[in-house]
């Protein structure tokens, strides 16, 4: 039954002066706080509720976004309780960052010229995407002989038979029990087989080079998270891998290993372990490149790549710098041209390594620039179908592109992103005690539910939440891959407060209403210097 205050014309004109007494101006001022215009009073006879309304939509704009999100304090309080026999004060003593989140559009947020919606999605069991055409001259990563002794630190090798090159990849990672290869050159899966490869094992990234027997081995110390995005950047400088006792540091040295931030694309080192078994290994690499496992059905993926980045270097050139292994990774349309149209290039030939000049995008010529360069986009690419992948530097040339292999009808799934799942921030009290989670996506996918990070006393099963301890917790919805459309995922921020007052994400300050009075006086955001 609706509050006899709520009825009270007064007790109404009461609360509409004290929030424009002390809240009268729209913008911000000179000492940098916010304030509210106006607010409304809704009554609802049809439940316990009654609610406060307020345009929440102006915290999100963009000139107090920033102290939003940098206040580490936040917090929503009611200033008094009253109740038909004493007076109680109930507030909220945990914090509450009011702070809008931004969604992407695509699998990733950096402002790139080339799309990335689109991804091979490959099933862990026998799929795989292997090179049209593999020879000498047609496979950046393939290697003959033992390279340069000696490289001039942060440059290429200057001598004409070493082979330096980079490569770059955009995936998704899905947790499995065994290794898994995202790409490899190799010859075969035996131990006898030389590869360079970079796969994951134990949620861990794994690059490796040579041999079971002879081999640098780096693997990653920071685990990968379920259902996260990464770009990884691996270049080879051309020098010599093997041989030498005491020299598996400056034969590590010769690759570097880097992660892309897929919003900012800032260049970061990851943390990790060389291992240098058996002096190395100083032969070399040739075989087939594939995409999706070690080579054809061994070590299987088990997630989705979006794209792959291969190029030869230069002799005695300076290695590419963050700003180039950014635009390689996240944008290699703009990379083209910034970096390679018009420059010299090598071609990929193990015996000579021929150098050339001029280099070219040509749908129909791919001695111009094809041999030496890859930009695979999984779907993405101009002309790309489902049985061709094309090269987008002679996106004609059949043979410059990619196959699938056991995937039926096709390879390629849009990506589903979080702009693709609605599940929302939340804030409640302890006195809820149950609630039903109601995540959706444009995908007919079916919707898990996970605590991510302390539970904090809360529970859930299946999609039941139980509230425990007051405080902030993390619940991921994650959506199985469907049909068309990758698997995906989206964690909401569930704030617990203490008593009955709490902001229930709808524009809508909500109350419980049972024999109390109840007076709002303020909702302050503390440190932002936020005022509403």
């Amino acid at each position: 039954m609706e509050h006899p205050y709520l009825q009270n014309k007064w007790f109404l004109l009461f609360i509409y002066l004290i929030f424009n007494l002390s809240c009268f101006a729209s913008n911000v001022d000179n000492t940098g706080s916010i304030y509210r215009q106006s607010i409304s009073v809704i009554n609802s006879s049809a439940s316990s509720y009654s609610y406060f309304s307020f345009p929440w939509e102006k915290i999100y704009k963009q000139e107090v976004q920033g102290a939003l999100e940098n206040s580490t304090n936040a917090r929503i309080s009611s200033k008094s309780l009253h109740t038909s026999e004493n007076r109680k004060q109930i507030i909220a003593t945990e914090w509450y960052n009011y702070m809008s989140y931004f969604m992407t559009t695509s699998i990733i947020d950096f402002p790139t010229t080339t799309p990335f919606n689109n991804a091979i999605q490959f099933d862990g069991i026998d799929d795989y995407v292997e090179a049209k055409t593999n020879s000498d001259i047609n496979n950046p990563l393939r290697r003959n002989g033992s390279g340069d002794n000696s490289v001039t630190a942060g440059y290429t090798a200057d001598e004409s038979t070493s082979q330096p090159w980079a490569i770059g990849t955009v995936f998704m990672h899905t947790t499995s029990v065994s290794e898994v290869g995202i790409w490899s050159q190799t010859n075969g899966a035996t131990q006898n087989d030389a590869k360079v490869a970079l796969s994951v094992l134990n949620d861990k990234l794994v690059v490796h080079y040579g041999t079971g027997f002879n081999y640098l081995k780096w693997t990653s110390n920071v685990d990968l998270a379920e259902n996260g995005k990464y770009a990884v950047y691996v270049d080879y400088n051309g020098g010599t891998t093997g041989v030498g006792a005491g020299m598996g540091s400056v034969y590590a040295g010769r690759f570097r290993i880097r992660m892309v931030d897929l919003v900012s694309g800032s260049v970061t080192t990851p943390t990790g372990n060389w291992n240098v078994v058996n002096y190395g290994y100083a032969n070399a690499i040739d075989g087939k490149f594939f995409v999706g496992s070690e080579y054809q059905t061994s070590l299987p993926f088990n997630s989705s790549v979006s794209s792959l980045s291969l190029t030869t270097l230069d002799h005695n050139v300076p290695l590419p710098t963050d700003a180039e292994i950014t635009l390689f990774t996240l944008d290699p349309n703009k990379w083209l041209t910034d970096y390679k149209i018009g420059n010299p290039w090598r071609i990929p030939d193990n015996s000579t390594g021929v150098n050339t000049s001029n280099f070219q995008v040509n749908p129909i010529n791919q001695s111009t620039g094809a041999y030496g360069t890859k930009i695979w986009l999984m779907g993405d690419g101009t002309g790309d179908t489902g049985g061709d992948i094309q090269n987008q530097v002679s996106k004609d040339v059949i043979s410059q592109g990619l196959g699938p292999t056991n995937m039926i009808p096709y390879p390629f799934v849009m990506l589903l992103t979080e702009s693709d799942i609605t599940f929302t921030d939340m804030v409640t009290c302890q006195t809820e005690g149950q609630f039903t989670l109601n995540a959706s996506s444009i995908s007919d996918g079916a919707i898990t539910y996970e605590i991510v990070g302390a539970p904090n006393g809360t529970t859930l099963s299946n999609d039941m939440v139980t509230l425990g301890n007051h405080g902030l917790i993390e619940i991921k919805a994650t959506v199985a891959a469907n049909g068309s459309y990758s698997t995906g995922s989206k964690t909401m921020k569930l704030r617990i407060l203490e008593g009955g007052l709490y902001f229930n994400g709808n524009a809508r300050l909500r109350m419980k209403q049972t024999s109390h009075k109840n007076t709002v006086t303020h909702l302050k955001a503390v440190g932002a210097d936020i005022v509403i």
